[in-house]
């Protein structure tokens, strides 16, 4: 699985006629759905890569995320985010990322490395995939050796837990604190509220989605289908972290509700 993200100037996000005008200009052979509104669209985005059908899955962002993430200033920024389930959405969804951010000058996120590129290295990064290069090889080196994100999580998670309690509180007007708690561990998350929808579109796969902090740390969030779990984990990223869990995938659902309670309520 592959996600990647566009942060842009809010006023630059295109129609998707501009898109595809500027995804012919680079000369990438991506076709898109025109019938798509890219400001109101959220789900999957169908398109024809090299001639095959594909897509991806698309949403929008107001808020871009903390500022120290971002290597230089958006005004009045906003996020795009591409979402893929295979190696052909994968190539899909960096091709249009990098047309998306040579159209605005924006930058292309791979969230789960974390890895950030200009317009121009995501352009270089994207004609190397779509000429069926290695999603991985072709991008930019990691400080560590890219491995399965399950085998990672088999040695070195640190709790198989118990059905958790799940309660979630308001920190204060835009922090929601969710606290999962067993009989072995107790976990408190911290999430804004621009980040709480972010909890609809948990991944399942090798890849992970950043979702709020634990102890000060970056969260990371993904699904694995095959053993039924959700893995949670906090550091600089979803290989190098410093404390994870593991926890039955129900736990996600049971978040979700407190969430909803926590936001009804507010």
């Amino acid at each position: 699985m592959v996600t990647v993200s566009v942060v842009l100037a809010r006023g630059r996000l295109p129609t998707a006629e501009a898109w595809q005008r500027a995804i012919d200009e680079l000369g990438l052979p991506l076709r898109l759905d025109l019938g798509v509104d890219p400001a109101s669209h959220e789900g999957m985005w169908p398109v024809t890569l090299k001639g095959e059908g594909t897509g991806f899955e698309y949403f929008t962002e107001p808020d871009p995320g903390p500022p120290d993430e971002l290597p230089h200033t958006v005004p009045d920024a906003m996020r795009v985010t591409l979402v893929s389930r295979s190696t052909q959405e994968g190539r899909a969804a960096v091709a249009a990322a990098a047309a998306l951010a040579a159209l605005s000058d924006g930058q292309v996120h791979d969230d789960a490395g974390p890895r950030v590129y200009d317009r121009h290295a995501a352009l270089q990064w994207a004609r190397q995939v779509v000429a069926e290069e290695d999603l991985e090889t072709a991008a930019a080196p990691r400080t560590t050796s890219r491995r399965s994100w399950t085998a990672r999580m088999r040695q070195r998670v640190m709790n198989r837990l118990d059905p958790p309690s799940v309660v979630a509180e308001w920190e204060d007007d835009d922090l929601l604190g969710i606290k999962i708690q067993t009989a072995q561990l107790e976990l408190n998350i911290s999430v804004p509220r621009s980040e709480l929808g972010r909890l609809e579109r948990v991944p399942s796969g090798d890849r992970a989605l950043r979702i709020g902090t634990i102890l000060g740390a970056p969260a990371w969030w993904v699904i694995n289908r095959d053993e039924d779990l959700l893995f949670l984990v906090a550091g600089h990223d979803d290989e190098t972290w410093e404390v994870g869990a593991s926890l039955p995938s129900s736990t996600l659902d049971a978040i979700r509700v407190e969430v909803s309670a926590a936001v009804a309520q507010d």
